[in-house]
């Protein structure tokens, strides 16, 4: 609510988590890249796809830029103004290029997990599950914590089941301690 006041922008925890793929995406640049014939790419530019659902059924998928180098009040608008535009049928096929990983949220329709395509030619595609409370055991106690389902899908010409575990295991890291990145606040 602070930052809405200060900024004029709602942050979601879909943004949160863009910012927190980003900085996961720097710290394992190959899951960032892209098959060129038979050379893996690894693309410098962190261009985060977010699929959106259309009011007919549909899906498209645009793109937010430079997701990585970009203070997270931005980031929200850029997908605020985007999505508009998408379920609006104003945007352009340049909104819908260039992305270089792309997150699919579907905990709004009260789902747990999904597994998601990648489009091509992005290297993994990651599917959001919803936040719900439940029990989990920490410390030898059991305590109700917030709790999300994430899913990786990737290209195995690119990745290993090890490097996806890896970056897993740093989106999870991230996730976990977003207070401790820099979100440019």
């Amino acid at each position: 609510a602070g930052l809405e006041a200060k900024h004029g922008v709602r942050i979601t925890f879909t943004h949160l988590l863009m910012k927190a793929v980003a900085f996961s995406l720097k710290q394992h640049p190959i899951i960032n890249s892209t098959m060129a014939g038979e050379e893996i790419r690894i693309l410098s530019d962190i261009n985060i796809g977010m699929a959106v659902s259309l009011p007919d059924g549909g899906l498209l998928t645009p793109v937010i830029r430079n997701v990585d180098r970009r203070p997270l009040v931005e980031v929200a608008r850029d997908a605020i103004t985007i999505t508009e535009k998408v379920r609006a049928k104003k945007f352009s096929l340049d909104d819908l290029k260039g992305g270089t990983f792309t997150l699919t949220n579907a905990g709004m329709y009260g789902t747990d997990f999904v597994t998601v395509l990648i489009p091509t030619p992005q290297a993994a595609a990651m599917g959001v599950g919803r936040l719900v409370p439940k029990p989990v055991v920490r410390d030898g106690q059991i305590v109700i914590r917030t709790m999300m389902g994430l899913s990786l899908t990737y290209d195995h010409r690119i990745l290993t089941g090890v490097t996806a575990a890896q970056f897993f295991q740093t989106v999870e890291k991230n996730v976990e301690q977003i207070n401790t990145l820099d979100l440019g606040l």
